[in-house]
């Protein structure tokens, strides 16, 4: 498929891919359920509402597990390609980045396998023997695998900010290469960078929640303006538009 698209084009396509992905991805665990795996008193509905709700789930799961370990990696190697002749070490950190937020959230993605055995112990099956359907202590190991699926997350999302913020400093200040896209890329693309460091107050605060959606918005935002950019560029252009600064 990505033959003789050139390496621009791919990385276009790779995050529109992403793009879309993510957006199913959260749409189909939105429509799981909304409830919170912090808190003791909403744990039975948690594991009650994925029971119910298992085909969306798996395949939230599934959409999840194709991003962390291909599309978003096909698209940080595409970056990586892109940009090392603008700030070869700038770039590699970008890709490593990129490579920790997946290898993070693949641990996520399994532990939502384990919740999805658990819902089902708590609500058809029962566990060993001696634990039956609705038995308590279901609860409290579904709510310790949630927690860590949850913290998982959020290494992933520091490790995706870091990796957010790396590529948007080469866009918008390093030196102009033979792909030079417009300096406000890189600005947006530091900016949900940013947001997404902060996204760690949500273990003290669901008030935080707040960035977590913005982070996600800002991140496809620049997702969806850089990917056609990359994509509908002509393979033949040297350079596109010149860098705002051209500080090493």
């Amino acid at each position: 498929m990505f033959f003789g698209m050139g390496t621009s084009r791919i990385a276009g396509l790779s995050l529109l891919l992403l793009a879309a992905a993510l957006i199913l991805t959260i749409a189909f665990s939105f429509g799981v359920t909304d409830a919170n795996v912090f808190e003791r008193d909403e744990v039975e509905e948690f594991l009650t509402d994925i029971n119910g709700n298992e085909a969306l789930f798996v395949l939230a799961t599934a959409l999840s597990i194709a991003v962390d370990a291909v599309i978003g990696l096909a698209a940080g190697a595409a970056l990586y390609v892109l940009f090392r002749d603008r700030s070869r070490i700038l770039a590699l950190f970008g890709f490593a980045f990129i490579l920790a937020n997946g290898i993070a959230f693949l641990a996520s993605d399994a532990s939502n396998f384990v919740m999805l055995k658990l819902a089902e112990d708590f609500v058809e099956k029962g566990g060993p023997a001696g634990i039956g359907a609705g038995d308590a202590v279901i609860l409290e190991v579904a709510r310790a695998v949630g927690i860590f699926g949850a913290m998982t997350a959020q290494v992933s999302f520091t490790a995706l900010s870091a990796g957010l913020i790396t590529f948007g400093v080469i866009i918008a200040w390093a030196p102009a290469g033979a792909v030079t896209p417009p300096w406000p890329f890189g600005w947006l693309a530091v900016a949900s960078g940013i947001l997404g460091l902060f996204t760690w107050l949500i273990t003290v605060t669901d008030g935080a929640f707040g960035l977590i959606i913005a982070h996600a918005l800002l991140t496809l935002a620049w997702l969806i303006l850089l990917g056609p950019w990359l994509l509908l560029r002509a393979p033949e252009e040297p350079e596109a538009m010149p860098a705002r600064a051209t500080a090493g």
